[in-house]
C-alpha cells in the first residue's frame, strides 16, 4: 500500500536478524571440519553478507523517489503560529486536510490523520472519517456541537480546499460558528467549539 514501506522495513529488520543468527550457526558448525571446508564456508559467508548488505539498497528507493518541498515554519507560517499561541497542547482540532496540517506541525492533536498511515497503527480510521463527515456535513449547529463535544473537539478547522470526501456545509459554519482565526492567504478558518457551542453543553 502507498507510503507503507515501513512494513517492508520491519520485515527486513527481522529477516536480517535471523539471517545473521543462521550465518553464525553455520560458522560454528564448520569448525568441526577440515580447514579447507572452513575456508570455503567463510568465503560463502562473506558472499552472503555482501549480497544481504547489497540488497539493502532497496531502502533507498523511497528516499530517492520522494519529492523535495519546503514548508514555512514559525514565525513565517501564521497558521502554525496561531495553533501554538492560541491553543493548548491538550486541545483536539477537527481537521479538514491531512498532509502537513498546521495544527499537527504545531504539536496539537488532530482528529484524523492520513488513512494510509493510521490504519496500519490499528486506529479505527473508518469510524473517525465517518464522524468527520457527520460534523462537517451537519445540517444544524446542534448536531455539529453535540458530535464535537462527544469527541472533545475544541476547534473546527475548515480549509479552502478540504479533503473531497468531507463536503462541508460551509454555510452552517460561516453563519452559526464563531471564527477565532481566519487567514485569507492560506484560506484557513478556525472555529472555537467552546465559544460556539456553549448553549449546548
Amino acid at each position: 500500500m502507498i507510503n507503507n514501506h515501513k512494513f517492508f522495513n520491519f520485515y527486513l529488520i527481522l529477516g536480517n536478524t535471523l539471517s545473521a543468527y543462521f550465518l553464525i550457526k553455520i560458522i560454528d558448525f564448520s569448525k568441526k571440519f577440515h580447514i579447507f571446508i572452513r575456508q570455503l564456508v567463510t568465503l560463502l559467508i562473506c558472499l552472503c553478507v555482501f549480497i544481504l548488505t547489497l540488497s539493502g539498497i532497496i531502502d533507498f528507493f523511497p528516499i530517492v523517489n520522494d519529492r523535495y518541498m519546503s514548508l514555512l515554519d514559525i514565525p513565517k507560517n501564521k497558521d502554525v503560529e496561531f495553533f501554538i499561541t492560541k491553543t493548548k497542547p491538550t486541545d483536539v482540532i477537527l481537521n479538514s486536510t491531512w498532509f502537513y496540517h498546521p495544527a499537527s506541525l504545531a504539536g496539537r492533536k488532530i482528529f484524523a490523520g492520513y488513512s494510509y498511515f493510521t490504519w496500519s497503527y490499528g486506529y479505527d480510521q473508518t469510524k473517525r472519517e465517518n464522524m468527520q463527515k457527520k460534523i462537517y456535513r451537519a445540517q444544524t449547529k446542534q448536531i455539529a456541537c453535540r458530535l464535537a463535544q462527544q469527541y472533545n473537539i475544541t476547534h473546527i478547522e475548515l480549509a479552502r480546499n478540504p479533503e473531497q470526501f468531507l463536503q462541508p456545509n460551509r454555510m452552517l459554519f460561516q453563519q452559526e460558528f464563531i471564527p477565532v482565526y481566519r487567514n485569507p492567504e492560506s484560506g484557513l478558518t478556525v472555529y472555537d467549539t467552546n465559544a460556539s457551542c456553549i448553549q449546548y453543553e
